[in-house]
């Protein structure tokens, strides 16, 4: 989007100029360090819903754990349509407390996702090798939680933990890991 089209698209939206400056428009103007304190009209630290909730995460970072939890949700689908199952799927969001980023939609780095939906994809390989693995999934594994740390895998009472810092590029090593920790545990 052009800069023109931009600031066109927040005078309509907001009713404030937006300029290198600040901003400008009802409620009064802002320098370059954001709204007045305590100005719950420009958004500052006395508006409902700004600065970090209660859990401590901003809204910027609860917005990417939303994508997050949706990309997740999309490859548990898959999974369970070809397991049979009704397997779940979530992150361990405080692991990950600092890591989030600021770079597009998910602000985790595409390696440590595919690391976490790859889980997911090694129910499906394991599921693939016929009835009695899909069966044992089926009655083995409830739930997946991926979480950041050291590379680790284990499937305890119906949870598979998949923890990992991604580090390896090659993601294949931690999907083979993975089916290999459920091919032997289930």
């Amino acid at each position: 989007m052009s800069s023109r089209l931009f600031y066109l698209a927040v005078l309509a939206t907001t009713g404030c100029m937006v300029s290198a400056g600040g901003t400008s428009g009802p409620g009064g103007t802002t320098g370059p360090s954001g709204p007045p304190p305590g100005d719950p009209m420009m958004g500052g630290p006395a508006a409902t819903g700004s600065g970090p909730s209660s859990d401590g995460w901003s809204l910027q970072e609860r917005q990417y754990w939303k994508a997050l939890q949706d990309e997740l949700n999309e490859f548990a689908t898959k999974a369970n349509t070809q397991c049979r199952t009704t397997v779940t799927a979530s992150y361990a969001q405080e692991t990950f407390r600092g890591k989030l980023t600021a770079g597009g939609n998910y602000g985790l780095p595409q390696n440590m996702r595919s690391v976490c939906t790859s889980s997911l994809s090694a129910l499906i390989e394991v599921c693939g090798n016929g009835n009695s693995a899909r069966d044992a999934v089926k009655a083995g594994v409830h739930h997946i939680v991926c979480a950041f740390g050291p590379t680790t895998y284990a499937l305890q009472g119906g949870v598979f933990n998949v923890t990992s810092d991604a580090a390896d590029e090659n993601l294949y090593v931690y999907q083979r890991g993975m089916v290999d920790t459920l091919e032997k545990s289930l």
